[in-house]
């Protein structure tokens, strides 16, 4: 069965982050879905299993110079292959991205989530700052005994 869908951000905000302390990206906005839904704010569920490619990205400055990690999450665990650190520069644009496949089963949540080593403001500017999206490249595979 085919399965899609997305959110992102293009609204010009500030996000203020504590040490240590997850926060999930703002994405209001609505991409096409098609057995994907937005039952929860700022978040994809899945309605069907399968193996998915999981797309996202996020585009921000910082108030410091900190390490700054963007994490995917299902179900509020970080998928370990979309964790990301970089060290941001104060008021640069760093950019975040990725692809990976992911086994996914119906009522997963997904989310998009920084957090920071210092309690810092990150900035982002207008235009598509924060994007989170799902495609279904195949079903699960059933093992045979």
């Amino acid at each position: 069965m085919i399965s899609y869908g997305g959110r992102y951000n293009t609204m010009a905000q500030t996000l203020d982050l504590a040490v240590n302390s997850p926060r999930m990206l703002p994405l209001p906005d609505l991409m096409p879905a098609e057995n994907v839904t937005f039952n929860l704010p700022d978040s994809l569920t899945i309605e069907e299993p399968g193996i998915y490619e999981i797309n996202y990205m996020f585009n921000a400055s910082s108030s410091l110079g900190a390490a700054v990690t963007l994490s995917v999450r299902n179900n509020g665990v970080i998928i370990p292959s979309t964790e990301e650190t970089h060290i941001l520069a104060i008021g640069v644009e760093s950019i975040y991205s990725g692809s990976v496949l992911e086994t996914l089963s119906a009522g997963d949540v997904l989310t998009v989530e920084v957090e920071s080593s210092l309690e810092l403001t990150l900035t982002l500017s207008s235009g598509v700052t924060a994007t989170l999206s799902v495609k279904k490249l195949d079903t699960i595979p059933t093992v045979s005994s």
